[in-house]
């Protein structure tokens, strides 16, 4: 089945993050027209992630609508602002050696996808040490992982 795209509304704060007002994510149908699964990782909502079944409503135009989870997947989502972009690539590659699948922004910013599989704490910790080092900055944007 073809992929279609599913549009979250985004608010932004008094310093106009993130930058645009809507964000699209890639998606497959469902057997209801009503439901999608995403399948990549959002860089901005806080409201679904990778393998998150969704209701979404159709504008006048057709565009699909995020409303709801109808279904959690089984994984968290977090975002990362790397300090210098010379290093984006290598950490990227750092937390995809983990486990973890990323979707870059650009080379400073990306979305990191943590299925149930792998060890939050670990990343966390990885993520942790160089948060210190000041080398990055992240956030957790949607945790799913039980807790230890």
């Amino acid at each position: 089945m073809d992929q279609v795209k599913v549009f979250f509304a985004l608010e932004q704060d008094e310093d106009g993050w993130p930058g645009v007002g809507a964000e699209s994510v890639w998606a497959f149908p469902t057997d209801d027209p009503d439901e999608c699964i995403i399948d990549n990782v959002p860089f901005y909502t806080f409201d679904a992630t990778v393998e998150d079944t969704v209701r979404v409503t159709r504008d006048a135009d057709g565009v699909r609508w995020f409303a709801q989870v109808v279904r959690e997947a089984e994984r968290s989502l977090l975002r990362v602002i790397v300090m210098d972009a010379r290093h984006g690539a290598a950490t990227r590659a750092a937390l995809e050696a983990l486990g973890c699948a990323t979707e870059g922004a650009n080379e400073k910013f990306f979305a990191l996808d943590v299925p149930f599989s792998i060890d939050l704490g670990s990343i966390h910790a990885w993520l942790d040490e160089r948060l210190a080092q000041g080398l990055l900055e992240y956030e957790d944007a949607i945790l799913r992982h039980p807790a230890v």
